[in-house]
């Protein structure tokens, strides 16, 4: 990932991309979003090979591209789909190399410039903290937005399961 589309508590503003997961409301940084999709079909993956977080396999334009649940990394309960659900396609590095993965999200709300940003709490939060970058606000509404390269690390101990 290029150092632009890093997002950290000391900058000023951010553009994201805010969707729901359950009641939750988090944000991908706009730079690592490729595009925003209706539900495909998705390809099971061969029997013993599907995790709670990896769903199946979708063709994204011709590309193979793994469906990633975070409902699970984020200690959320799993919700069936809806007609509001969607596919977001991202760019991650995953060991290294940038990965297309297609993440289910709930609901999308749209692009929005958030200007405050903060630090997360280092007692309170109900997922874990290294999937945190930081916690913006829209209004009223508290926007976490997911430090993306520990979610998809087949090394770390919190990352893809």
């Amino acid at each position: 990932m290029s150092p632009s589309n890093a997002i950290e508590a000391h900058d000023a503003t951010a553009a994201v991309l805010t969707l729901a997961l359950n009641e939750a409301v988090f944000a991908f940084p706009i730079g690592q979003v490729r595009e925003v999709l209706d539900p495909l079909p998705v390809t099971a993956l061969p029997e013993g090979k599907d995790t709670a977080f990896v769903r199946g396999l979708v063709n994204v334009r011709g590309k193979v591209v793994s469906v990633a649940d975070l409902h699970n990394q984020l200690a959320l309960p799993p919700r069936p789909p809806t007609p509001d659900t969607r596919l977001v396609v991202l760019e991650v590095p995953v060991g290294g190399e940038p990965t297309l993965v297609a993440v289910v999200a709930d609901r999308v709300f749209g692009v929005t410039t958030l200007s405050t940003l903060e630090e997360a709490p280092a007692l309170g939060l109900p997922w874990p903290s290294a999937f945190v970058r930081t916690i913006g606000r829209e209004g009223e509404t508290l926007i976490t937005l997911l430090a993306l390269e520990p979610i998809f690390d087949p090394n770390s101990p919190e990352g893809v399961s």
